[in-house]
């Protein structure tokens, strides 16, 4: 690779060094404004869960049971990638799904669209998908439109347990496979002493919408956590693309400084040739 070749090929690595560092500060942005409403999510969650856990409380033992005691099919939600750039974080959470579909039959959810072709690449039966949020602002609509669907099938009698496997953060940069039951709640009523807190609305309406609340404030965190993972993903795919974009940048303009050294010194050589043979020609 000489002159012009040389010099196109730095050109093409250094668009492409610049892209992969603007996609590097984007993904960076993003997981810093997702973290940063993950202490407000806890919170929100941790109220949900509180006041579930009282609204139990407040019902008789045979009026609980229903939360818990449920005939239907049993739904995987998956959150997946809604673009690419993010390494392994598909495949990891794909071979959760893969050990809990072992375990017993269900029925798969997908969000993400770019998981959606993992999915499909693997051969697994997906019964619904959707995209994932690509903004902040976008967890909120999505976990909604989710929420929705996973009760309509809970309330026609269709689905009976609902599990959910996504990304959590783990420290600041990387992250971990998990897997949450959503439905019926892992929660123990709370034992209630002295007066109930005081409520207008019937103890079974009051806790049905608790239990509402309590899922929507779930999925949200779930949501928000794998939104927040494939930034994560996608920071560190894109960091180590760009830093070995620079490596080559490197050695491709040291390169070019050696050619040009050379070229040079061929020339001078030349030069010296020429005059030393002019000079011999003339005595």
């Amino acid at each position: 690779m000489f002159g012009a070749d040389l010099s196109s090929h730095i050109r093409t690595v250094q668009q492409l060094s610049d892209l992969t560092q603007a996609m590097r500060s984007l993904a960076a942005a993003r997981q810093r404004q997702a973290q940063e409403n993950f202490a407000g999510l806890e919170r929100y969650a941790a109220a949900t869960l509180s006041a579930l856990q009282q609204g139990m409380g407040l019902l008789a033992p045979s009026k609980a049971q229903p939360l818990v005691e449920r005939t239907g099919a049993r739904r995987l939600v998956v959150c997946l990638s809604e673009h690419g750039f993010v390494g392994a974080l598909n495949d990891v959470l794909l071979t959760q799904v893969e050990k809990a579909r072992a375990e017993s039959p269900c029925q798969l959810q997908v969000l993400g669209n770019r998981g959606l072709r993992h999915c499909q690449e693997r051969g697994l039966p997906i019964l619904d998908s959707d995209s994932m949020p690509t903004t902040l602002g976008a967890v909120s609509r999505t976990a909604s439109v989710l929420v929705e669907s996973l009760f309509q099938a809970v309330t026609s009698g269709e689905v009976a347990e609902i599990e959910v496997i996504f990304a959590r953060l783990r420290g600041s940069a990387s992250y971990e496979p998990f897997r949450q039951r959503l439905f019926p709640p892992q929660v123990a009523p709370t034992v209630l002493d002295g007066d109930p807190p005081h409520h207008t609305l019937p103890a079974e309406v009051l806790t049905a919408r608790l239990l509402q609340e309590y899922v929507f404030s779930q999925v949200t965190w779930m949501i928000a956590s794998s939104f927040a993972c494939e930034q994560a993903a996608r920071f560190a795919a894109m960091d180590a693309s760009h830093r070995n974009l620079e490596e080559q940048l490197g050695e491709l303009r040291q390169r070019e400084r050696a050619e040009r050294q050379d070229s040079i010194t061929s020339e001078i050589l030349e030069v010296a040739t020429a005059s030393a043979l002019l000079t011999g020609g003339s005595r």
